[in-house]
């Protein structure tokens, strides 16, 4: 049986922010990763904006079926899809 993560946290808004940012669940992973059976929930695999309510739904069913949820609240932000 995996152990499911899902890592939940502020992304990139236009190409401008996303020149300078750098993934911070890259970091997550490879430490995390170090332990047998853990998988990685991706919200990131499917992105259509025009589509809100059904973006917002994918996110909440990957909260729903992760054992952890892991959120990066570093920076202030409004966007932290908890």
């Amino acid at each position: 049986m995996k152990f499911k993560i899902f890592l939940a946290g502020s992304v990139p808004k236009g190409d401008n922010e996303r020149k300078q940012w750098t993934d911070w669940k890259t970091n997550y992973k490879n430490v995390l990763s170090q332990f047998d059976n853990v998988e990685f929930l991706n919200g990131d695999e499917w992105k259509d904006d025009s589509k809100p309510f059904l973006l917002f739904g994918h996110a909440v069913n990957l909260i729903k079926t992760a054992d952890i949820v892991i959120v990066n609240a570093e920076k202030k932000s409004a966007a932290v899809l908890v």
